[in-house]
Formats: C-alpha cells, structure tokens, sequence
C-alpha cells in the first residue's frame, strides 16, 4: 500500500451534520508547516517509527526507520530524492504535488487507508483534555480497520490511530501532527554518500524490463504487455515475470507528469484450461509481488506447474486481462479501441532454471523488493497469514521490510496453494 494523501485519512467520515473532510481541508488551507511523528506496532514490538517534515513551497522531508534500515524520503521545488540510509543508489525523481499544498502531502510506504468510507462517530467519552484545550474524538472504519482521529478546534487533525487485523495479531499505527512550528531548512536539503549513483528510476528500470528481446508481448487497451522471464524451479512450480507500461502512442494525450497516477493494470492471469486443442502445462497462477515506478508496474507471478513428463507440448494457453485505468479509458475509447481486452496468449512452456530452488527464487525476490524500495513508488510482497476462524488463509500486500526472507519463504511455502503438488 501503499501512498495515501494525508487529508485522504479524514476524507470519508460524516458526522450527523457535517462531512470532517470539508471542515479539515479548510483548515489544511491555512496550514504552513506540518510535523508527524508515527509509530507502528505489532503487539509491543515496534515494526516502524516515521518522521515527517513539511513545508508549504518548500519541501518535504520523511525519514522512516523499519527495523535497522533508515529510508529517506526528500523533495524541494525541483525534485524528489528517496534512498536507504547508507547506500549506494539513491532515486531522483519528479517532483510531487504535496510540496505545494499540504491536501495533497502524501505519506509514502505507509498503510493508511485512501478509500475510507462511510460515516465518522463522534465518541466525547475519547476526547483529550490538553492546554490548548480539548481534542474531539471521531471514529471510522476502513474495511477491517478501526481509526480514531482527535480534532483540534480549528478542525485540524492532531493526533490518529488506527488498528489494523493482521492474522490472528492486530497492528496499531499512532500519529501525532504539529502544525506551523519552525522547521530547518537542512530538513529539505538531500543528504546521501558521494559516491552514491544518482538514477532516474523510471529510465533505470525500464531498462531492466525492456520490451526489447521480451518473451511476449501484446498491446491492449493502450498497455503494453510483456512477458521477460519464464522458468520451471521444480517438478512442481515455477516463475513467470510479467509488466505492463503505457503505449507510446497514448503519452502525448494523457497528463503523465504525476508519478502517482495509475494508467491500468493487468486484471487476471491464468492457465487457459478450455483451450480446444492444448492442455495447460500451467496448473495455477498466483501474483507474489508487484511494483510500479512511472507508468511501468512489473509482477512476479509464481506458477504452478505439471510434472515435465507429463507435458509434451511445447507452448502452453493463457488468459490475460488487461484493462484501463479510468485516467487513460477516454483517450484509448476516441480511438475506437477497448479498454479491458482478454488476450488469449500462447506463452513457452517454462523450461528449467537451473541451480535456483524454489527458496532460492523466494529469497532472491525478497532481496530484491528491500533493495528497489527506494527506487519506486511502491513495492509490495504477497502475506499470507491464517485468520482466527476454522485456518484460512487472508492474502495481503506488504512492505518487504516488515517481515523477514525466512518468514515470506516460510509463508509461501506452507501456506500457499500454488505450491502444493497437483
């Protein structure tokens, strides 16, 4: 999950008379400074602690620990720069809109919901009696997950909690936010080794998933589809790595200046087991890990797979959905093209990566999601995690610093269906 603009937080709850997003981007309007302070806990462990820094027209500065990592979030008039704390790569990108208006101030990399829904209860018996006088208490839901936000009298938000079910644990996030207090200027001034490599992530990582020498590719409601990687890890499973990206020919048409925005995405992919003629050597797909930097979103998919022996064909049937965002729908329909297409895809039978096991693939992906965090908007990991009722399963997106290489190995491996022998 993963960015969610702060007024976002306090956008969906009505009281009896009064929608909070109205009277909190009000208030928002007349804000110049802002300072958060988060921590995230899991029972009494903590998983993160975040520190925000904004200024109107000036910056924004977020430092976020996740155990001993430090991630490093810095952005001016001009750019937007995101490292780990002590290495040697460091993202610059485009600048974003929340370093001129704090309704748009986004705080990346944290899971705070941005499709809150439904009305806000006010709960006096919460409020908090402080010097400046007394903060209102209200309280939403956001699917599964309980916040409690605590209003000042100018109507802004002082403090938020939110508890989110994971599993049979529950992780409870505590923010408390300062408004128009003095902050350093050094706090919008980025700050990495000299040695660094400073890249466009966007260029770099399109070039590591180039179109060019792809295994596959396909163009459908103005995506590109393309398949780079497709192996066979054991008698059982395998590996597919897929991306989809603007076509080129929608970039002039479209606003793509906003790293945020979402052009569409691959909807479902599967083995095509009513083809006429070939039986699928693909038993099952399940997506492990996505990313996104720009218009480029990449997905790890793990396979499951029959027996070598029993496959005797050399190309295997697919179903791909693809389908427009809503940002990039009317520019696709004027050409009288489809915005959610259905490729029926033959794709190679994957053939054996050799000296990669299943855990080394699943330990190799974790590494690589903690290395590419800094470099892109978001990457996410496949949890799944048993639910208090009769041992199922609840699949979940989460940051890879939040559960360790033996735990994603662990899960998957136990827990997932794909894996399991056919």
């Amino acid at each position: 999950a993963v960015a969610a603009a702060i007024a976002v937080w306090f956008v969906a709850g009505a009281d009896r008379d009064e929608i909070l997003s109205a009277r909190v981007l009000a208030s928002l309007e007349r804000v110049r400074t802002m300072n958060v302070d988060m921590q995230t806990y899991r029972g009494n462990t903590m998983l993160r602690h975040t520190q925000v820094w904004f200024e109107r027209d000036v910056g924004f500065s977020q430092h976020t620990a996740i155990g001993e990592s430090m991630y490093v979030t810095v952005a001016n008039n001009q750019y937007t720069w995101r490292h780990q704390a002590g290495g040697q790569t460091v993202a610059r990108m485009k600048n974003f809109k929340y370093v001129t208006d704090p309704a748009q101030f986004r705080l990346e990399g944290l899971e705070f919901g941005s499709g809150l829904e439904g009305p806000a209860r006010r709960d006096p018996a919460g409020d908090e009696h402080t010097d400046e006088g007394v903060l209102r208490m209200y309280v939403l839901r956001d699917g599964d997950a309980t916040l409690r936000l605590w209003l000042d009298g100018a109507n802004l938000v002082r403090a938020f909690e939110r508890q989110q079910p994971r599993g049979r644990a529950s992780e409870v996030t505590y923010a408390r936010i300062d408004y128009d207090v003095p902050i350093e200027t050094t706090h919008f001034e980025p700050s990495y080794p000299a040695d660094a490599v400073v890249v466009a992530p966007e260029a770099y990582l399109e070039r590591t998933f180039p179109l060019e020498g792809a295994v596959y590719q396909h163009e459908a409601a103005g995506l590109v589809f393309a398949v780079h990687d497709l192996q066979r890890l054991d008698d059982h499973t395998g590996y597919m790595v897929t991306s989809v990206r603007l076509e080129e020919a929608f970039e002039p048409s479209i606003d793509n200046d906003d790293p945020w925005n979402y052009f569409g995405d691959v909807i479902d992919l599967r083995p095509n087991r009513g083809h006429a003629q070939l039986r699928s050597a693909v038993t099952g797909s399940t997506l492990l890990a996505r990313m996104k930097v720009g218009d480029l979103i990449v997905h790890w998919h793990l396979l499951g797979l029959q027996p070598a022996k029993f496959v005797e064909a050399q190309s295997s049937p697919f179903l791909i959905r693809v389908a427009a965002a809503e940002s990039l729908r009317s520019a696709v329909r004027k050409l009288g093209r489809a915005d959610d297409v259905t490729i029926a895809a033959m794709l190679p039978v994957p053939g054996t990566r050799a000296g990669v096991t299943l855990e080394n693939f699943l330990g190799g992906l974790h590494a690589k999601a903690q290395q590419w965090t800094p470099l892109t908007h978001y990457f996410a990991l496949l949890e799944v995690v048993p639910v208090a009722d009769g041992g199922r399963m609840a699949y979940r997106w989460r940051d890879p610093n939040l559960f360790s290489a033996g735990q994603f190995i662990q899960h998957t491996l136990e827990r997932l269906p794909t894996v399991q022998p056919k």
